[in-house]
C-alpha cells in the first residue's frame, strides 16, 4: 500500500480532487474537459515502447557498446548518452527501464555504491534532456504538441536550443563529477527477441507517419497488432499514467474555469519563469496543462516545463522511477545537490535565449 501511495501519488492527487469537485449533473462537461487525442496518443505510444522494452533488443545492443567503456567516467558518458537517444523515441520513462537495470547490473562487482547512485541520478538527468526534443518524448511534450497543434519537425526546431544547453551542461556535469577509475564490465549475454523489435519498430514508424492524420485508426491498429505479436505489453501497461491524465484535465480544467485565472498579460520571460516555478510545486505534466490553459506562448511554456523537470524529485516523473530503483542512503540529498545546481545552470542560460 505504502508503495502504491509512493508510485502513484499524483493519480491518487487528481483523483481525490475530482471526488471533491464531481457533481453527477456537470458529466457531459467532464467528458469535453477530457483531451482525447492526447489520451490516444500516449496510449499507442506506451503500447509501442513497452513491447520494444519486451523485447531486449536495445539491452542487448546497448550492453555491447558499454562493454566499451573501461573507466567510470567512459561508463557515465556512453549510459547517459544511450539514455539521452532513446528518450527522444521510447520516452523519458521507457528509457530508465532500460538502462538503469543494465547500472544494477554492475552491483554484483562493483563496491563503490556511491558510483552506481550518481550513474542512477544522471539517467534521470539523461531521459529529461534528450525527451525534452521530441513532441512523444515525454508526456508534457505529447499534451503541448496536440495542444498548440505544431508539427512534428517545428516542435523540434523550437526545442533544439534548450536540448543543447542542457546536453553539453549535463556532458560538463558528467566530467567533473565521475572519476577516470578503471572499471571491469562483465559480458552478460541478453536473451531477446530481434523479431518483436523489428514488429515494434514498424508499427513505431506507421504511428509517426499517420498519427496526425487519424489517431483514432492509429490507436485502433496499434490495440489489434500488439495484440497479437505481445498480449504481454497489456499487463505491463501503465493505466494509471493514462488514468492520471484524464483526472489531471478534468481538475485542471474545471477549476481554471470555475476561479477564471487569467494570467495573460505575463511577459514571455515570466511565462517561462512560472512554468519552471509550478513545475517543481506540481510535477512538470501538470504545469503544463496549466500553463497551456493561462497562457497562449508555446515556446516560453515548453522550454519552462521541459527545463523545470530538473530541479526537485516531484518536478518529473523520471526522477521518480529512477530513484525508485537503487536504495542508498541520502539518495535524494545526493540527487538535489546536482539537479539544483543543474537546474539553476540551464534555466538561467535558456532565460537570456528565450
Amino acid at each position: 500500500m505504502v508503495n502504491f501511495i509512493k508510485s502513484e501519488f499524483l493519480f491518487i492527487t487528481f483523483f481525490i480532487i475530482f471526488l471533491l469537485i464531481f457533481n453527477i449533473n456537470n458529466l457531459n462537461i467532464y467528458i469535453n474537459y477530457i483531451n482525447f487525442d492526447v489520451i490516444l496518443t500516449l496510449t499507442s505510444i506506451l503500447l509501442i515502447t513497452t513491447t520494444i522494452k519486451s523485447s531486449r533488443f536495445l539491452d542487448y545492443k546497448l550492453e555491447k557498446i558499454i562493454l566499451f567503456a573501461d573507466t567510470q567516467r567512459k561508463f557515465a558518458f556512453l549510459i547517459t548518452l544511450s539514455t539521452i537517444f532513446l528518450s527522444m523515441f521510447v520516452t523519458n520513462d521507457i528509457s530508465l527501464f532500460i538502462t538503469i537495470p543494465i547500472i544494477l547490473s554492475l552491483k554484483e562487482y562493483i563496491k563503490d555504491k556511491l558510483f552506481i547512485a550518481k550513474l542512477i541520478i544522471f539517467q534521470a538527468f539523461g531521459a529529461n534532456s534528450g525527451s525534452m526534443l521530441t513532441p512523444i518524448g515525454n508526456p508534457q511534450n505529447i499534451y503541448l504538441f496536440h495542444h498548440f497543434q505544431q508539427s512534428f519537425i517545428n516542435y523540434i526546431k523550437i526545442m533544439s536550443a534548450p536540448f543543447f544547453i542542457t546536453f553539453i551542461v549535463l556532458m560538463i556535469l558528467i566530467f567533473i563529477v565521475f572519476k577516470n577509475e578503471k572499471i571491469k564490465i562483465i559480458n552478460v549475454e541478453i536473451k531477446h527477441n530481434k523479431k518483436l523489435f523489428i514488429f515494434s519498430l514498424i508499427l513505431f514508424l506507421i504511428f509517426l507517419v499517420f498519427f496526425k492524420i487519424n489517431i483514432l485508426i492509429v490507436t485502433a491498429i496499434t490495440i489489434i497488432t500488439i495484440l497479437f505479436i505481445n498480449p504481454r505489453a497489456f499487463k505491463e501497461f501503465d493505466y494509471f499514467l493514462i488514468l492520471t491524465f484524464i483526472f489531471m484535465f478534468i481538475d485542471i480544467k474545471y477549476l481554471i474555469n470555475y476561479y477564471q485565472i487569467h494570467l495573460n498579460l505575463l511577459s514571455d520571460k515570466k511565462i517561462y519563469l512560472f512554468s519552471i516555478f509550478l513545475s517543481q510545486l506540481i510535477s512538470n505534466v501538470p504545469a503544463s496543462i496549466v500553463s497551456a490553459h493561462l497562457f497562449d506562448n508555446f515556446k516560453a511554456i515548453a522550454w519552462g516545463v521541459n527545463i523545470g523537470g530538473h530541479g526537485i524529485i516531484i518536478s518529473s516523473f523520471a526522477n521518480i522511477i529512477a530513484l525508485r530503483f537503487y536504495k542508498y542512503n541520502n539518495i535524494n540529498l545526493l540527487f538535489h545537490k546536482y539537479s539544483i545546481i543543474f537546474l539553476i545552470i540551464t534555466m538561467s542560460i535558456c532565460y537570456y535565449l528565450l
